[in-house]
């Protein structure tokens, strides 16, 4: 059985990129393709905690991050190998977040820059992944 027929429609997955986290709603799975239609909920941007004298504290479980809302934005088609399932422990809490949210002025136009930088960085560090097998 193949990593992309575990996927199934309406599932979350996630991409982690760096210090990014985007989380997308699987619309369809092209497996012949090995290509994922998802529909972005939010990427979440972890910011290090520093510390005195800007060291950088990883060990202490705490957490800062900036979560975008992407369920305005346009649909992707990327491929499946980008993606994991995601963990019931990062989605609850998303959606909570989500739902408590307010939109300001302004903010979906920052959004939408977040989700085109993410997909061009991985664009640009990732190509191998991006080509097409012949």
């Amino acid at each position: 059985m193949s990593a992309l027929s575990t996927f199934s429609v309406n599932q979350v997955l996630c991409i982690e990129h760096d210090n990014a986290f985007l989380y997308s709603e699987v619309i369809q799975i092209a497996e012949e393709r090995s290509i994922c239609w998802v529909r972005p909920l939010a990427i979440k941007i972890v910011h290090p905690i520093t510390h005195d004298g800007g060291i950088v504290n990883h060990g202490s479980g705490e957490e800062h991050y900036t979560l975008y809302d992407l369920r305005q934005s346009v649909d992707l088609l990327l491929p499946c190998i980008l993606f994991r399932p995601a963990l019931d422990t990062e989605v609850l809490p998303l959606i909570a977040a989500l739902g408590e949210a307010k939109v300001q002025s302004g903010y979906r136009d920052l959004a939408h820059q977040q989700i085109r930088r993410f997909t061009h960085r991985l664009w640009i560090e990732r190509p191998t992944v991006f080509q097409r097998s012949s």
